[in-house]
């Protein structure tokens, strides 16, 4: 899907992940009916739906704030725009750290694909057997991770549940693999993340070695600002 359109005169506001409050002046630009639900809407189009709170004077981000949060693998620092289009609309933008956009917004960080045949046009057809996730306090509280469309739609048909089966050296677990509207790593995988020592900014990366049995290794990165005991 193409990029949503934002045009330059829409007014905006900013926030750094974990901020939650919606600036006190940014309200005025809803004359006077602060929508109660907003549809907050990403580059690529796809939209959540989040409801807001207001403590005292402040107004904040609420309920489905979690899921958007989960979906784009918002971390510390993270810094997003916010512009407002009229009847509940927020167009979002996503900036990591290092002020760069962010490119893939579902809990993902996608390394290189591993196998690529070039067509007569140049293009390339992109076969993906990996996919790398960062761990947040949210898929750590909820216990599950969202798989990257890109993977689940390979290997997964809609409705379809599967058990996946993780490694890390001499070690596995058994993982509950199952597709709806998204793809998740659901039961099974709070042990995996409780035996791994998995903390907030931990980094995952799933490689699938056999289709058939569905087999995946999985390779640990540890956040560098973390001291395990």
């Amino acid at each position: 899907m193409d990029e949503a359109f934002i045009p330059d005169v829409l007014p905006e506001f900013f926030l750094c992940f974990p901020q939650t409050r919606i600036p006190p002046a940014f309200l005025k630009f809803f004359n006077g009916e602060t929508p109660a639900l907003f549809v907050l809407e990403g580059p690529a189009g796809k939209s959540w739906q989040v409801g807001v709170e207001q403590i005292e004077s402040d107004l904040f981000f609420k309920r489905g704030w979690p899921d958007f949060v989960e979906e784009n693998n918002l971390e510390y620092g993270d810094f997003l725009t916010f512009c407002y289009a009229g009847n509940s609309k927020l167009y979002v933008k996503i900036y990591e750290k290092d002020g760069c956009l962010k490119q893939d917004q579902e809990n993902v960080h996608a390394p290189a694909p591993t196998d690529q045949a070039a067509n007569e046009s140049g293009n390339s057809n992109v076969s993906i057997t990996l996919f790398e996730l960062v761990m947040n306090e949210y898929c750590l509280k909820r216990k599950r991770l969202t798989i990257p469309a890109v993977f689940g739609n390979r290997f997964m048909k809609r409705g379809e549940e599967k058990i996946a089966t993780l490694r890390t050296g001499s070690d596995s677990w058994q993982v509950k693999v199952c597709r709806d509207d998204r793809f998740l790593l659901r039961r099974g995988i709070g042990k995996f993340m409780c035996d791994n020592n998995l903390r907030v900014g931990d980094a995952c990366r799933f490689e699938l070695i056999d289709e058939e049995k569905f087999i995946m290794v999985v390779h640990i990165r540890r956040f560098p600002d973390k001291v395990v005991n």
